[in-house]
């Protein structure tokens, strides 16, 4: 019963509608992973199933829609050091953006101002689900509400992403799973800004294919804050379950988290609109 009963927990969700930086997004989500799992620990020693099955004491599934700063991110593939990963860091550097190493699958990409990027913290063994067909729900709500929302033809692939042509890509995925609880998650391009910021790196290793957005596919502005909406309601009839946001009186801590880091993007002040294609004078 009381494994029934979490399946039906509902997604937390927050939306952060001003571009926060990458790195403290990172450690919002190790802080947010860190408490799921030792309050599903604490569940787990817990002689009464009544409290579980009353929906307390029991770890959140929570879905977070952000922008970035513009910063890029390097893959597990890329956790070598090397001279040349040094001077690549640099060069990104100099074009005005921040430059990340990260745990996630994949290799080099670009987040920004313009890019819908969702981090769900969901645990796949309450969802009985594989990584793979995790990857692969992630895949399907992109590409849905692409299509369904947007009306926008996908092309299918054998890479993970979703493609409107083989070579014209708008939306990318790359996760992290430990003690079966994910972070990271999928990037969706809404505006042509990022892809200025796209073409300066071969994105995600694949040379050949080029960056599109929402906007750019359908020739007219597109505005974030009317894609939230849609694509929250795209994750709950993908996962199957209920969407309800993130509540302080219901989720202080997590809420105090979250909100710490929407004050610090609001507060950091304007970023560029695009890549400094000339190196800044020292």
């Amino acid at each position: 019963m009381a494994a029934a009963v979490r399946a039906r927990l509902p997604i937390l969700y927050h939306y952060l509608p001003t571009p926060v930086p990458y790195k403290p997004a990172l450690e919002l989500q190790e802080r947010l992973h860190q408490l799921q799992l030792a309050t599903r620990r604490r569940q787990s020693h817990s002689q009464n199933s009544s409290l579980n099955e009353e929906g307390n004491k029991t770890h959140p599934d929570i879905l977070l829609l952000l922008q970035h700063r513009p910063v890029y991110t390097g893959g597990r593939r890329q956790q070598q050091w090397t001279d040349e990963l040094e001077l690549e860091q640099k060069r990104l550097q100099h074009l005005g953006a921040d430059w990340v190493p990260t745990a996630r699958g994949g290799e080099t990409t670009f987040h920004g101002p313009g890019q819908i990027v969702a981090y769900p913290l969901f645990d796949l063994g309450r969802m009985s689900r594989s990584i793979r067909c995790y990857i692969d729900d992630l895949q399907s709500i992109m590409q849905q509400h692409v299509t369904i929302t947007h009306r926008i033809s996908t092309t299918p692939s054998s890479l993970t992403g979703v493609f409107v042509t083989p070579t014209s890509k708008i939306g990318s995925i790359g996760v992290q799973v430990r003690h079966r609880l994910t972070t990271h998650g999928l990037s969706l391009n809404i505006t042509p800004e990022p892809l200025a910021w796209f073409d300066q790196v071969v994105a995600c290793g694949l040379p050949g294919v080029r960056q599109t957005s929402i906007g750019a596919e359908l020739g007219r502005e597109v505005r974030i804050e009317n894609e939230i909406a849609p694509l929250v309601e795209r994750f709950g009839r993908g996962f199957q379950r209920e969407m309800r946001p993130v509540l302080e009186d219901e989720e202080p801590e997590v809420y105090a988290m979250i909100r710490e880091l929407e004050i610090l993007g609001e507060n950091a002040g304007p970023w560029l609109s695009g890549p400094l294609l000339s190196p800044p004078t020292s």
